[in-house]
């Protein structure tokens, strides 16, 4: 017969329910409340991004002008996605893991370096970009003539430097978001379009400065608002940054990264599939493919983007607990 403990002797049993249940609705919450402030940031950048959109095709519509400005794109946005998403990826949960295990002040040390050392590779990317950039745009528009070839070699030289900018805007947007900031950083994405807007606007008379210009300073003022809140928020100050080349963990996230690279690649080699074909059919092909695809992505820019980026820092905490 199986024999039964008195009742006061009985464990628990519904102590781990009780434990557990709180805990859970505070994530669970904070994950809500992550995802509903990406959304609306998000859906407010999208109306803005039509307006762009609305702007572009106003002033330039499907035309020698807007072929060689998506084009000129390609290389600084596929870098800066390629690099700067990997670093991201990385780097977010490792964070989590070294804060948890040694305290906040030994993983901002960290921080500190991987974000020095990813400015100094960014910048190096930078400066050989400049140097492949005319074989680039040769390879994935073939069939541009000598016209919109020089217009978006003209475009690409401008927009270059906006890949440290992607880098630096992603670690200091990730950092802020594995402490569950999402507000700041997700309003901080309307910069972008507001400073593009604005120059589409005042100077669209000159293509070059109205969209090379206007995207470059879009980046800059994002990445720098978001960098400087990041800062003010820690209180820190650029004397506080310190370079630790050799330290295990930044090693660890430039191994880590390689993979990455390969899986994030694809879809930039799509694109450029994409551009190669369109850029020997008529003017225009290029620019009617790309409305065409901004449409296509807004539900998955909405909802999918949104709801990743609040789920990724507590799904790395609970990696991390583990």
């Amino acid at each position: 017969m199986k024999k039964f403990l008195p009742i006061k002797q009985r464990p628990p049993i519904l102590k781990i329910k009780v434990d557990i249940i709180p805990y859970m609705n505070i994530k669970t919450e904070t994950i809500a409340k992550g995802t509903l402030v990406i959304i609306i940031a998000t859906f407010a950048s999208k109306i803005l991004g039509f307006i762009r959109e609305i702007l572009i095709a106003k002033y330039y519509g499907a035309s020698v002008i807007t072929d060689s400005y998506l084009v000129a794109t390609i290389l600084p946005t596929a870098l800066a996605g390629i690099i700067g998403g990997a670093l991201t990826t990385v780097f977010i949960p490792l964070f989590i893991v070294e804060k948890n295990k040694n305290g906040d002040q030994k993983a901002w040390e960290v921080a500190s370096s991987v974000i020095i050392t990813s400015v100094i590779y960014l910048g190096i990317a930078t400066l050989a970009a400049y140097f492949i950039s005319p074989y680039f745009i040769r390879l994935v528009a073939p069939g541009f003539d000598l016209e919109r070839y020089s217009l978006s070699f003209r475009l690409n030289q401008i927009m270059l430097p906006s890949i440290v900018f992607h880098g630096l805007l992603g670690l200091s947007t990730g950092l802020l978001q594995a402490y569950r900031h999402f507000s700041f950083p997700a309003l901080a994405t309307l910069m972008y379009n507001i400073f593009l807007i604005s120059f589409i606007t005042i100077f669209y008379l000159n293509p070059v400065v109205g969209l090379g210009i206007g995207n470059l300073t879009g980046i800059i003022a994002q990445a720098l608002l978001v960098t400087f809140y990041l800062f003010r928020w820690k209180k820190l100050s650029l004397k506080d940054l310190k370079a630790n080349f050799f330290h295990p963990i930044v090693k660890k996230i430039f191994w880590l990264m390689i993979p990455i690279f390969f899986g994030t690649g694809i879809s930039y080699i799509n694109l450029i599939v994409d551009r190669i074909f369109a850029s020997k059919l008529p003017v225009g092909t290029i620019a009617a493919l790309n409305f065409a695809t901004r449409v296509k992505d807004i539900p998955i820019g909405l909802f999918a983007v949104a709801l990743s980026q609040a789920i990724f820092p507590s799904a790395a905490q609970f990696a991390a607990n583990d």
